[in-house]
């Protein structure tokens, strides 16, 4: 099972703890990256931006593996299951 992730969203008045799902979480770090690219192209990244922008990419490719897993053993739960009810 794919394990819950928290964000912080800041406010003017209050931070505000919000629980992310892989999905969502992926969503977001594609959207960063994409602008980093484009910041990329036009003027280039810090080495600190490039340090933050790989780091995103190794979240994206965990993000991605654990998607990944959480199917295939949904998948295989179902398949248990319709194997379990055959039997009986």
């Amino acid at each position: 099972m794919v394990a819950a992730r928290f964000g912080v969203i800041y406010s003017p008045l209050k931070v505000i703890m919000v629980e992310t799902k892989p999905h969502s979480e992926l969503r977001l770090l594609r959207n960063d990256q994409k602008k980093a690219r484009q910041d990329d192209v036009f003027g280039g990244l810090s080495p600190a931006e490039r340090a933050e922008y790989n780091g995103k990419a190794e979240r994206i490719h965990d993000l991605e593996s654990e998607i990944q897993a959480s199917a295939v053993a949904g998948k295989r739960l179902e398949f248990a299951k319709l194997e379990q009810r055959k039997r009986n």
